[in-house]
């Protein structure tokens, strides 16, 4: 994850519009959704494992969570959604560290 400057960060949060066909993409996805809205009230970076295990609760009433269902959101999170959704630029996700930071102030934005 890049750490050049909080102002970076600020820029490119509200330099970030999405079209209202992005907007569409982002939100037509379950999985999406819910990692955006786990992530709506965090101010700080949250590891990938963190984010998935909320994702996974989110999506299962079985407690605890199955291992082999946590390892399914992880994958999809690591290799699809994260990486689409720091393309948007709603989120930013370094890979090799795991850490997912949300670069929108206003997660409601998203769906005007």
């Amino acid at each position: 994850m890049s750490r050049t400057s909080n102002k970076l960060t600020d820029e490119r949060a509200e330099g970030a519009d999405l079209t209202a066909s992005e907007r569409h993409r982002l939100l037509a996805d379950d999985r999406r959704r819910a990692a955006l809205a786990c992530l709506a009230s965090r101010t700080e970076p949250v590891d990938l494992a963190d984010l998935t295990l909320a994702v996974t609760k989110r999506e299962t009433d079985a407690s605890p969570v199955p291992e082999d269902r946590l390892e399914r959101v992880a994958v999809s999170l690591h290799h699809h959604h994260l990486p689409r959704m720091s393309d948007l630029g709603v989120l930013d996700y370094d890979a090799e560290s795991g850490e997912v930071e949300t670069l929108r102030t206003d997660p409601d934005a998203l769906v005007q």
